[in-house]
């Protein structure tokens, strides 16, 4: 197996590998079955009555499709409606209160990655599903699941030099330069389904989890009344390119703590204690704290929701704070913000705008060319953050001239890239 990117996580370099190599022959053993499919189907029943979305990866993505899920529960209230996709991203959707089923795949080790797959691939086969919504954007075997079910209509993007578009049947051209909710609504309006933007609702935590959280900050020493800043240092695991380099965070919350009015606290999940902790360690100022690994999701949506900025790179929690409604300043590099920035009206995204950049896409299945040496993410001056960080706290508008040269920089290294600028700050 060839050499994995920098910081791409074992489940998804996993998947990778499987779907890249097995799941390719998958596709092309089917292809006759699939040819046989459109020759026999008649679209599909005008009445659906199982639905199927298939999306693995992702928990800012499975956000992301609120909207679509919702416009599917509206325009077909009598279908059953089921989603496939990891277990890490299973509590997120039962949460959204929009599907029936969760089909969930544990994806925590090799073995029970494969194991529990053909345990799901069982009940697919046996769904009798009338529509299914592939919204993975490279995965040959999406597409294999979504020919497994043999449903009439089989949806999904286009993606050329791979069997999709032989055995999807409603094809939809994927638009990196359009917001993701958009992409996602595009595969809605192709079986007749109109997402709004008000589809989906505000993202909140239950007074369970607020409970829980009150009294995990309790034993950490932060009271009730306090004025908090939340900063994510991660990048979910999927992308270290991703990240800004070490020690910006820590500057932020030093600047924040020198205020003496917000308490800064940093998160991540387990895995990523030590990365948190790590940069903790370039702290200058006393006074922040770890909730890595302390925090579940239901914890982690009432942090959010109780807090007063958000600074993140391109992660999940990015999308999390967003739904929310918290205002969340989101640091972009190998992605773009006008395809994932958040749209709340007091949030801000960061990107440098080299040549390079954006550079992780369906083509090259989401592996960045720098391989580790993210200029685009070194560029994005701290300063700048900081202006942004204290505008949102000081309850102050920030003008719309500064919004769209961060989103940019005004072309200023638009004929860079992470050859010609040299090596990150790291």
């Amino acid at each position: 197996m060839a050499k994995q990117p920098r910081g791409a996580s074992r489940q998804f370099s996993l998947f990778r590998f499987l779907d890249g190599s097995l799941a390719r022959l998958a596709c092309i053993a089917l292809n006759p079955m699939v040819m046989l499919l459109h020759a026999l189907s008649k679209g599909g029943r005008a009445r659906p009555r199982r639905i199927l979305v298939i999306k693995f990866f992702g928990l800012g993505s499975i956000l992301r499709g609120w909207p679509l899920f919702s416009a599917i529960r509206r325009s077909h209230p009598g279908a059953q409606l089921d989603v496939l996709t990891f277990r890490s991203n299973a509590e997120l959707a039962r949460r959204l209160e929009v599907f029936d089923r969760i089909l969930d795949v544990d994806s925590s080790s090799g073995s029970a990655l494969i194991s529990s797959m053909f345990r799901r691939i069982g009940e697919i086969c046996a769904g009798r599903y009338d529509i299914v919504i592939d919204m993975e954007f490279f995965s040959n075997f999406a597409a294999f699941l979504a020919a497994l079910t043999r449903a009439p209509l089989r949806v999904g993007y286009y993606l050329r030099r791979s069997f999709r578009e032989s055995i999807l049947n409603r094809i939809v051209p994927y638009n990196p330069a359009r917001h993701i909710t958009e992409v996602y609504a595009a595969l809605g309006r192709s079986i007749g389904v109109l997402a709004r933007k008000d589809d989906g609702r505000s993202l909140r935590a239950l007074p369970g989890d607020r409970v829980r959280l009150e009294a995990l900050l309790a034993r950490m020493g932060v009271s009730s009344g306090e004025r908090l800043v939340v900063l994510n240092t991660a990048s979910s695991g999927l992308c270290d390119e991703r990240r800004w380099p070490p020690g910006r965070f820590a500057w932020l919350g030093d600047r924040f703590l020198s205020r003496g009015r917000e308490r800064v606290l940093f998160i991540g999940a387990p895995s990523e204690r030590g990365m948190v902790e790590e940069e903790r360690g370039h702290c200058r100022v006393p006074g922040s704290l770890s909730l890595a690994g302390r925090t579940d999701l239901g914890m982690l949506i009432a942090l959010l929701e109780r807090s007063a900025l958000v600074v993140t790179n391109d992660s999940g929690p990015a999308h999390l704070a967003d739904a929310i409604g918290t205002p969340v300043i989101v640091l972009f590099g190998p992605e773009s913000p006008a395809h994932y920035g958040p749209q709340g009206a007091r949030s801000a995204a960061f990107h440098a705008g080299l040549y390079c950049s954006p550079c992780l896409n369906a083509a090259n299945t989401k592996i960045a060319p720098c391989a580790g040496n993210n200029v685009c993410m070194s560029l994005v001056p701290k300063e700048d953050v900081l202006e942004a960080a204290l505008e949102v706290l000081e309850g102050r508008e920030i003008p719309r001239s500064r919004l769209e040269t961060w989103r940019g920089y005004e072309g200023r290294w638009s004929h860079d890239d992470w050859k010609s600028v040299g090596r990150a700050d790291r």
